[in-house]
Formats: C-alpha cells, sequence, structure tokens
C-alpha cells in the first residue's frame, strides 16, 4: 500500500540557482543524497534527503511530497518532478525531512527516486538502514 508523506521540513539549501558550467558527463537527473535513522524512544524512521531540480521549474518547497511504499523491509520513497530531458545548467537545492512510522529493524533500506514520467530518466539511491 503507498501513502503520500508530507515533509516534516522541507526548504531550499541555495538562495539562488547554483551553476554546473560543464554538464557533459553529469547524470540527470542526479541521484538524491539521503541518509536515515530510527529515533531511539519512539516508532519512528527519519528519512533526511536533499534533491536538485532544475531552477527553471520555479518548484515551491510546500508543494513537494513524497509516495511511500514499502515491501520486505524496503521502504520506497518517490517524488514526481517532470522534467526536461536536456540536461539544465543552474539547480535548485531542496533539504528534504520525512518521518515514517517503523518500529526499529522494520525497515532495513530506503530507496529514494526524483521520478520522471519516463522510468528510464529517472534517479534513484539505496540507503542501508543502520541498526538502532
Amino acid at each position: 500500500m503507498s501513502q503520500n508523506l508530507k515533509p516534516l521540513q522541507c526548504s531550499i539549501i541555495n538562495s539562488s540557482p547554483f551553476t554546473i558550467d560543464n554538464t557533459v558527463n553529469l547524470e540527470y537527473p542526479m541521484a538524491p543524497m539521503t541518509s536515515v535513522y530510527y529515533v531511539s524512544d519512539s516508532n519512528m524512521l527519519i528519512i533526511k534527503t536533499v534533491v536538485f531540480v532544475d531552477s527553471a521549474a520555479g518548484i515551491n518547497p510546500e508543494e513537494l511530497s513524497f509516495v511511500s511504499s514499502e515491501n520486505k523491509g524496503v521502504l520506497t520513497l518517490t517524488l514526481d518532478y517532470t522534467f526536461e530531458e536536456e540536461t539544465p545548467s543552474t539547480f535548485s537545492c531542496f533539504y528534504i525531512e520525512l518521518g515514517y512510522p517503523a518500529t526499529p529493524g522494520q525497515i532495513t533500506s530506503v530507496i529514494t527516486f526524483l521520478n520522471n514520467e519516463d522510468p528510464k530518466t529517472s534517479r534513484g539511491t539505496t540507503t542501508e538502514v543502520p541498526p538502532l
């Protein structure tokens, strides 16, 4: 079963778009950078991720949400984001923190995706959950 997760915190890290001058070898979209940990005094998994999106998309942090699905200890988080095939040269960087109710050990890894309409151009990363 999948559900929408609203971020506990979502903010733009950079106050103005940052530029990458040489995008020839850049894999776009860039895979999210993610860290995860269990909160010791509650049944909560905290997921912290940084995503890079085309600054021209004009995304507002309040618009962002992840679709989550859990299967056999793997939590998959998908951020749907429609982007052009051509690699942009300017990016906005978002810090997103999510809470997912889970008992320690229930989730062993988290897969975080930036999902485009075309799965071939989607990018993701897998992060192992450290034991409590």
